[in-house]
């Protein structure tokens, strides 16, 4: 399998990777590449790696903490430019405290992702939606429940 990286300059790099991976790519501050594959966000250069196949929100978390990386998680001064596939993020909510959602760290991220969310949501159907995920067409949060399958964004 290759894998690619964006350099700021738009110029693709190949290279043979080991891992079940679709692309390798550089995520940079106002840099837009046009690429069905990539996931891109404004804010902090970062390299983002997408799971080839689709995983639970559990299996997405572990495939990324594998390569030493996290899922994906949103920042106050990001804005999602372009999502290629519905995407698990960082963010879940609290089994304890249903009004509040966290990362895996521990830290509070509701207010941080309050503006993310797709209107109506979080809806929290059957009460079982605790994960949260960034949806294809709107580029917004939407709550779901984490046995679905969606693809990880490792960063």
């Amino acid at each position: 399998m290759q894998m690619k990286q964006v350099t700021g300059n738009g110029a693709w790099h190949f290279c043979a990777g080991l891992w079940n991976v679709v692309i390798l790519f550089s995520i940079l501050a106002n840099v837009m590449v046009q690429s069905q594959e990539s996931f891109k966000i404004t804010g902090k250069s970062k390299i983002a790696i997408l799971s080839s196949e689709p995983l639970t929100w559990t299996k997405a978390r572990d495939f990324c903490q594998a390569m030493g990386r996290s899922l994906y998680a949103p920042q106050s001064k990001d804005r999602l430019l372009f999502a290629p596939k519905n995407i698990w993020v960082d963010v879940r909510r609290s089994c304890s405290n249903l009004g509040k959602w966290f990362d895996s760290t521990g830290r509070e991220v509701t207010k941080i992702i309050e503006r993310w969310w797709t209107k109506s949501q979080p809806d929290d159907v059957d009460e079982e939606e605790n994960c949260v995920n960034i949806e294809e067409n709107t580029r917004k949060l939407n709550d779901a429940h984490c046995r679905l399958l969606m693809y990880a964004a490792c960063v």
